[in-house]
C-alpha cells in the first residue's frame, strides 16, 4: 500500500476523520479503471471480446469523470486545514515537472499501445499495417523499448528481481486461462443461448447485465473475475459499446463496494477506520457514476 502513508502524510494536519482519509484513499486510487488502457480490466475485455482498446476507452471515460467529480463533490468537499495550519505554497510547474518525470515511463506504454493498435495513418489517411500493429505486440515492443531504456539509464538496477516479478506464472496462467474460458464459451454456445433465452422469456437484459455483474464483482472484489465469468456469457448483449460501459461500470462498482475487496481491507487498518462509515462515504460518488452510466447507455455513449 503506497496511497494510504501518503494520503496520511498530506492529511496529518487536516481535520480529517479516519474514515473520511479511507475513502480519499480508497475511492481515489481507482478512478482511472474505466478508461486507462494499461489497467487489467479493459485488458481482459480486450481479450474476452476482441474489441479494440480504442473503443473501450472511448466510450468508458465518461465514467472516470463521473467518478473524479463524485469524489471532489462528495468526499473532499468537506475537507478543512486545521486552525493555524497553512499550507507551503510550491511551483506548480516544479510539481507538474516531476510528476511527469515519474509517469513517462507508463504514459509511453499508453500512447502507444492506445495510438498504434492497428496500424500507422499516413498523411493522405492511408492506413499501413505494421509489424507491430496489433495491440498486444504494440505493447510488447513498447515495453521492450521503455525497459531497454530504463535499465541503460539506471545501470544499478536489479534486472533479473524486476524481470522476475513483474513476469509472474500466477499472472500468465490468468491470462490464458480467461482466454481459454471465453473460447469455450463461444464454442459451447452459451452466449447465444443467453440471448434466446432472454428473448423467449421476455426478461429485460440492460438490468441483467448490470446487476449480474455487479454481483460477481461484489463477490470476488476482483475485477478479472467479472470480466472473464460475465462478459463471455453477455457478449452478444454488449453490443453496443454503451451496453459494455453500463455492463462495467456495474461490475466494478460491486469491486469496489465488496468487502472483500484487498484495497479496502488494507486501507481501513492503515487508517483504523470503521467500515460502515466508509461505505457511507463512498455510496453518493458510487451513485454518480451509476447515473453517468445510465446516462452512455440511453445516449448510446455520444457524450
Amino acid at each position: 500500500m503506497l496511497s494510504a502513508p501518503m494520503v496520511g502524510e498530506i492529511a496529518k494536519n487536516a481535520r480529517m476523520s479516519p474514515e473520511r482519509k479511507s475513502a480519499v484513499n480508497y475511492w481515489f486510487r481507482h478512478i482511472w479503471e474505466y478508461c486507462w488502457p494499461l489497467y487489467p480490466g479493459l485488458l481482459f475485455i480486450k481479450i474476452q471480446l476482441n474489441k479494440p482498446l480504442s473503443a473501450i476507452v472511448k466510450v468508458q471515460y465518461p465514467l472516470t469523470i463521473a467518478a473524479i467529480l463524485g469524489g471532489l463533490l462528495f468526499i473532499l468537499r468537506k475537507i478543512r486545514h486545521a486552525p493555524g495550519d497553512h499550507p507551503r505554497r510550491r511551483s506548480l510547474l516544479k510539481d507538474l515537472g516531476g510528476i511527469l518525470g515519474a509517469l513517462w515511463p507508463v504514459a509511453l506504454v499508453a500512447a502507444f499501445a492506445y495510438r498504434f493498435e492497428r496500424g500507422i495513418r499516413l498523411p493522405g489517411g492511408h492506413l499501413v499495417p505494421t509489424m507491430f500493429a496489433g495491440q498486444s505486440l504494440t505493447m510488447l515492443f513498447t515495453l521492450i523499448v521503455m525497459v531497454g531504456g530504463l535499465l541503460l539509464v539506471h545501470k544499478r538496477l536489479n534486472r533479473k528481481r524486476i524481470i522476475a516479478e513483474s513476469m509472474t506464472l500466477k499472472l500468465i496462467l490468468l491470462v490464458v486461462g480467461m482466454k481459454c474460458l471465453g473460447q469455450m464459451i463461444t464454442v459451447c454456445g452459451a452466449a447465444r443461448g443467453i440471448q434466446v433465452f432472454f428473448q423467449e422469456q421476455n426478461l429485460p437484459e440492460l438490468p441483467v447485465i448490470f446487476i449480474l455483474p455487479f454481483i460477481v464483482g461484489a463477490i470476488t472484489g476482483y475485477t478479472a473475475a467479472f470480466v472473464s465469468i460475465t462478459f463471455p456469457l453477455f457478449s452478444l448483449l454488449l453490443v453496443p459499446d454503451a451496453r459494455l460501459a453500463f455492463a462495467f461500470a456495474g461490475g466494478f462498482l460491486g469491486v469496489l463496494l465488496s468487502p472483500v475487496h484487498l484495497c479496502l481491507i488494507l486501507t481501513r487498518e492503515y487508517f483504523q477506520a470503521n467500515l460502515g462509515k466508509i461505505y457511507r462515504l463512498l455510496m453518493l460518488p458510487a451513485l454518480t457514476v451509476a447515473l453517468v452510466a445510465l446516462v452512455i447507455l440511453v445516449t448510446g455513449g455520444g457524450l
